[in-house]
């Protein structure tokens, strides 16, 4: 009787030292996987932030590039430009006159 119950406790300590193993490993398990999603979490919001800036630069270029003047269309502005304070100016001169 006496055997039965130490190899029985002995089966019980064998169990519940097991049982312990399983349960650090598990919950190291569970940690590293919370700090992943922490990260992920982390990861994500920069991308949205990311995005968002992407969405207003993009936004800022769809209303400035029909006004961009380039090369040649620089140039004709210029000129015409030119001419038109030439122009101002003639006429305030005939009206100092």
């Amino acid at each position: 009787m006496a055997d039965e119950l130490q190899s029985r406790l002995r089966s019980l300590q064998s169990k519940a030292k097991l049982l312990t193993e399983r349960y650090k490993t598990l919950l190291r398990h569970k940690q590293l996987q919370d700090n992943e999603v922490l990260q992920l979490q982390h990861t994500v919001k920069r991308q949205q932030e990311r995005i968002a800036l992407l969405e207003q630069q993009l936004e800022q270029m769809r209303v400035i590039t029909p006004f961009a003047v380039q090369g040649a269309d620089l140039e004709q502005s210029r000129v015409v430009l030119t001419q038109l304070v030439r122009d101002i100016d003639k006429c305030i001169a005939e009206l100092t006159d």
